[in-house]
């Protein structure tokens, strides 16, 4: 039977990082008897490691693209692969 825990339930806005340690005190608490909780935990500091990266490469994007700001001239293509760009990076964010 699970312990319940929910006082320490994380909130939807919670960092990578705070994520990182909450997979660490529940995989060192409850591994014993839930073993694919280490596993949990190290794929979510693979995928941390993943965004850190992409966070990179985006901020190189902006810096290259000018905020994704497009020419006056540019064609429908042009204006597409931007606008999906900005949106990719909103969704990955800036912390």
């Amino acid at each position: 039977m699970l312990e319940d825990h929910s006082t320490c339930a994380p909130s939807t806005s919670q960092s990578l990082e705070a994520l990182d340690e909450l997979g660490e005190k529940v995989a060192r608490v409850h591994g014993n008897s839930d073993p694919r909780l280490h596993q949990v935990r190290d794929s979510w500091r693979a995928a941390m490691e993943t965004v850190r990266d992409l966070r990179l490469e985006m901020d190189q994007l902006r810096a290259l693209t000018d905020e994704f700001t497009v020419p006056p001239n540019a064609c429908r293509s042009y204006r597409a692969l931007f606008a999906g760009l900005a949106s990719w990076d909103q969704r990955i964010g800036r912390e």
